[in-house]
C-alpha cells in the first residue's frame, strides 16, 4: 500500500472505501434470511471477478506510468537523459551528406 497511496493520505482512503463495504456487509447480513445458499455463492463469484477487473485495471495503470516515467537506469552518468532524438529533442536525427 505504501508504494501506490502517500502515507499522510492512506488511513483516510481506507476509511472512505470502509465505510460502503460496511453497508453491504450489514445489510447483507440483515436479509441473509431472503437469500438462498446458492445466491449468495453467486454473489461471491460475481464479486470476485470485479476485483480481478480492478486488479488488472490496475497493473495495466501501473507498466503505463513506468512506460512513461522509466526508472533513472536509463539515466547516463552525467544526468541528462538519453534520447533517441539526436540530442537536439525535434525528431530523429538525419544523416548528413
Amino acid at each position: 500500500r505504501a508504494h501506490y497511496v502517500p502515507e499522510e493520505m492512506r488511513s483516510t482512503i481506507i476509511n472512505i472505501f470502509r465505510i460502503p463495504l460496511n453497508l453491504f456487509v450489514c445489510v447483507i447480513l440483515y436479509k441473509v434470511s431472503h437469500f438462498p445458499l446458492s445466491v449468495m455463492f453467486g454473489l461471491c463469484v460475481v464479486f470476485l471477478f470485479i476485483c480481478l477487473g480492478c486488479q488488472l485495471k490496475l497493473n495495466a495503470l501501473i507498466r503505463a506510468v513506468k512506460v512513461i516515467k522509466p526508472h533513472a537506469d536509463n539515466t547516463p552518468r552525467g544526468g541528462k537523459e538519453r534520447s533517441s532524438t539526436g540530442g537536439n529533442g525535434k525528431g530523429p536525427a538525419k544523416a548528413r551528406s
